[in-house]
């Protein structure tokens, strides 16, 4: 009974089994994610007040409006070819190129977020995180691409391993950080070890992809990838408008305290974005 349990959650045996297998774990991991987080959240609002939870949430979501630079659709793109392309030295000229595309696009993207966002932020008192914020969305950004490697692969397992690692790294980081010293700075710069640790994970655990770095990076493939990640950008774009206009609204027009508030109760709501996107990637 074992072995077949072990089986059914670590091989890939038909299309149904596999993608019942990266259902579940998609599923676990997404859960007990959202449970870690929420006990950090809680323990923070707690602590902290609506006010600073506000000016962290004002930060992160009128920084994350620029993860569009960071990102640019390249990674749905780099999943498609990897999961069509049987080459094993193909595979690894697209994804070390992506990476150096990734690497620049992120560094643009952090750059931006600190010198640029600044200047029309409404919040004042957020500008002071918006450094820690740019690291916390790049580290996110980095350690999504190399979910690409699993995704392709069929491997599901393996992405709901290093994604509650992280989960867990941030929840430890914050408390310690917390403990240390209660303030939004703090617990910011607990985000930052916490997404920072999941990356360096990440990166390791899938590195024999990423050997051979210079010998398979290709200049000419550069231009092929964004012009096929185009729509995706461009979908990722609107899908921010979406999910983010309420906040940036609220925080132009109102106070740290309203977003905080308001921000608290939409964590809750986004729950059921799970569903569909665990349904997606599977």
């Amino acid at each position: 009974m074992i072995k077949k349990i072990k089986s059914f959650l670590f091989e890939n045996k038909t299309i149904s089994q596999t993608v019942a297998k990266n259902t579940f774990w998609l599923s676990a991991s997404n859960v007990l994610a959202k449970i870690l987080r929420a006990t950090i959240i809680i323990y923070v609002a707690r602590v902290l007040g609506a006010e600073s939870w506000g000016i962290f949430s004002y930060a992160l979501t009128i920084a994350s409006t620029l993860t569009l630079i960071m990102d640019f659709g390249t990674n749905p793109i780099v999943l498609r070819e990897l999961s069509k392309e049987k080459d094993e030295e193909t595979q690894k000229k697209l994804l070390n190129t992506a990476f150096v595309l990734k690497l620049i696009l992120l560094i643009l993207g952090v750059l931006t977020i600190i010198f640029v966002v600044p200047k029309v932020i409404k919040i004042k008192e957020a500008i002071s995180l918006l450094p820690l914020v740019a690291f916390v969305l790049a580290f996110d950004i980095l350690r999504d691409f190399t979910f690409t490697i699993s995704r392709a692969k069929q491997m599901m397992e393996k992405e709901a391993f290093l994604f509650t690692l992280t989960n867990l790294a941030i929840v430890v980081f914050g408390f310690i950080f917390l403990k240390i010293s209660p303030n939004i700075y703090s617990f910011a710069l607990a985000y930052v070890f916490g997404t920072g640790f999941g990356s360096l994970i990440s990166l390791f655990y899938f590195k024999k992809y990423f050997e051979g770095f210079y010998k398979y990076f290709s200049p000419n493939l550069i231009k092929t990838i964004l012009f096929a990640a185009w729509p995706f950008a461009l979908s990722g774009i609107l899908s921010m408008f979406l999910t983010n206009t309420d906040i940036l609204i609220i925080g132009w027009f109102k106070s740290a305290s309203d977003v905080g508030i308001y921000s608290a109760v939409l964590r809750i709501i986004q729950l059921l974005y799970i569903i569909p996107g665990i349904l997606t990637l599977s």
